[in-house]
């Protein structure tokens, strides 16, 4: 019987969990509270293992694993911090890993990716990367799927549960959208802790496949013609689709301008070290801000800090 994303699969991942990621903080930042005018907290998740919410559902999807499924080795298709999750996992697992990027992930990441002893591959761009994870997954290698297992998304939905335990006066908690697995989990979670709490997306105009598929009501390819890979997902699976359609109020859009923007604005207003994909929250907070009330607590995911020094002092002089 196939796994199902649901609140119990969530609770098992936790316990699971427990003692093998960072609880990271969930703190409240007097900083953004101002700029955006609504109580602002943040869950750091810059301060996990790898720097991105990202083993939290790769290492309970890897306790999944068959004995000859880790005899056999995985590959794993990734913009960079999932590709590093799983190279790490793997690692500790004594499992064989391949890990396919493409080539606009920064050196930083491929530098830590092979650095844990996996096999890199570097190809052209995203459309070639899930091309080449499909041949090696026809090969005979386990695919680890980022955007549609259970076990992913129950491990990723872990986070909500700590934001909700840490800060209960939560109104509204503001996810950045890639695949959509964390927004699936992290909403599952939340919604059955406190069914009244607001669960928002935020995706770039460059990659808007949550946005595409709501309108089409399935999932739907889109062509990903922005920069910031760990956002770049060209289809969202099913599962994220269901769980976005009963369980969020809306994707915000951005621009990707704006997200290397907002990685100024978090650590100027925040004094946050984070990653494009986590910069995109920045606008979309100013855009949330205006649709809540007064009086809302915004929670937002703060998902991954994999950029080196010299990359993110450039994004920044650029924006300046």
């Amino acid at each position: 019987m196939a796994t199902n994303l649901n609140s119990r699969l969530i609770e098992d991942a936790a316990v699971f969990l427990r003692d093998r990621i960072v609880r990271t903080p969930t703190v409240a930042s007097p900083g953004l509270s101002a700029w955006a005018g609504r109580q602002v907290v943040v869950k750091l998740e810059t301060l996990q293992l790898g720097s991105s919410f990202k083993p939290r559902g790769v290492l309970f999807r890897m306790a999944q694993l068959s004995d000859e499924e880790k005899r056999k080795g995985v590959v794993a298709v990734s913009g960079g911090n999932f590709g590093l999750a799983v190279a790490l996992g793997a690692r500790d697992a004594g499992i064989a890993a391949t890990i396919v990027m493409p080539e606009q992930v920064a050196q930083a990441v491929r530098d830590a990716v092979t650095d844990t002893g996996a096999r890199l591959e570097i190809t052209a761009d995203v459309t070639s990367s899930f091309a080449r994870g499909q041949v090696l997954a026809g090969e005979g290698l386990t695919l680890m799927d980022d955007c549609g297992d259970p076990h992913v998304a129950a491990g990723h939905g872990t986070l909500g549960l700590e934001m909700v335990e840490d800060h209960p006066e939560i109104t509204d908690v503001l996810i950045a959208v890639g695949g959509g697995a964390m927004l699936a989990g992290a909403a599952t979670a939340i919604k059955s802790r406190n069914p009244d709490i607001r669960i928002w997306g935020v995706e770039t105009e460059e990659a808007a496949s949550m946005t595409a598929a709501l309108s089409a009501g399935k999932p739907e390819t889109v062509a990903v013609s922005g920069a910031i890979p760990t956002l770049a997902v060209p289809e969202v699976d099913a599962m994220a689709l269901d769980a976005t359609q009963r369980l969020v109020e809306d994707i915000l859009l951005v621009s990707e301008t704006s997200a290397f923007a907002g990685m100024a604005d978090l650590a100027g207003k925040g004094r946050i070290y984070a990653e494009p994909a986590a910069g995109a929250l920045a606008p979309g907070l100013k855009a949330l801000a205006e649709r809540v009330p007064e009086d809302a607590v915004i929670g937002l995911v703060i998902c991954g800090g994999n950029i080196g020094p010299g990359d993110f002092g450039r994004i920044l002089t650029s924006t300046a």
